[in-house]
């Protein structure tokens, strides 16, 4: 037995690659199934709840507004409460309050739902994977990929054909089959369609970064984006950088209610 285990250890310490089993990993297109199913339950799930949100905006000067958010039949519905770290005036709350209610009102009736972008089914679809991997995420295990755009295919919008436009990172909940992170890198400027060099988006050296975390019930929702994304127009070049947090989910049932009103100021 002794003998038997020694000389497993030695394999598994010292076998060459081509003789090791290679790890297995999920099949991906029953994977990205997996995944949009999943993204596609969220957007019902996530109706019933609210959260407070924290943007930080980074132009010609800084600015912080905070919000409560909630989802009206696919949309989301801001409330402002703060800016720059001062609740607005019983005015200026009373107008955004008559605002946000007017505008979920209009949303529920709506005959048609707002259609969704599923940041990992939409954004794995328009890529090029490599290089799998698990990795530990927050104490829970990940799929791990590296992405680049697809060759030769231009983005929706451009008429500019690149095979380094962007690259990327995503990492995908091996349990719950949900995007943890996704990370992108621009290479190159995006030229939008029919405008030349004179209009871009996304310039070389913009990034994005998008969090989410598991919220109750199976729901995962955004907790973290930050942004740095160029704009070129003519020949002057615009930053913008955005970080935002999201806390504090709590349910929120508009079902049970008569008049759909925003969730009310944070305990």
């Amino acid at each position: 037995m002794t003998s038997r285990w020694a000389s497993s250890a030695i394999i598994f310490l010292f076998c060459p690659t081509s003789f090791c089993p290679a790890e297995e990993f999920p099949d991906f297109d029953s994977l990205l199934r997996d995944i949009r199913d999943h993204e596609k339950a969220a957007y019902a799930l996530r109706e019933s709840y609210t959260f407070h949100e924290v943007r930080r905006t980074v132009d010609k000067r800084e600015s912080i507004d905070e919000s409560e958010v909630f989802f009206a039949n696919g949309y989301r519905i801001e409330r402002l409460t703060k800016r720059d770290g001062a609740a607005l005036s019983a005015r200026e709350n009373e107008r955004e309050l008559k605002r946000a209610t007017k505008e979920a009102l209009s949303r529920v009736k709506s005959a048609r739902a707002k259609d969704q972008f599923a940041w990992a089914g939409d954004v794995l679809e328009l890529m090029t994977i490599g290089n799998p991997r698990r990795a530990l995420f927050r104490g829970r295990s990940t799929l791990v990929f590296d992405l680049s755009d697809k060759s030769g295919t231009p983005p929706h919008g451009s008429d500019k054909k690149s095979s380094r436009l962007f690259e990327g990172t995503i990492w995908i909940d091996e349990s719950d089959r949900q995007m943890a992170r996704l990370e992108v890198r621009f290479l190159d400027s995006l030229h939008l369609k029919g405008t030349g060099a004179l209009l871009s988006l996304y310039q070389k050296g913009s990034t994005l970064a998008i969090d989410q975390s598991a919220i109750a019930g199976g729901l995962w929702m955004e907790t973290a984006i930050d942004a740095k994304i160029g704009f070129r127009l003519l020949l002057k070049s615009f930053w913008l950088e955005s970080h935002i947090r999201d806390t504090d989910f709590r349910r929120f049932d508009t079902n049970t209610m008569q008049t759909i009103q925003p969730p009310g100021e944070r305990p």
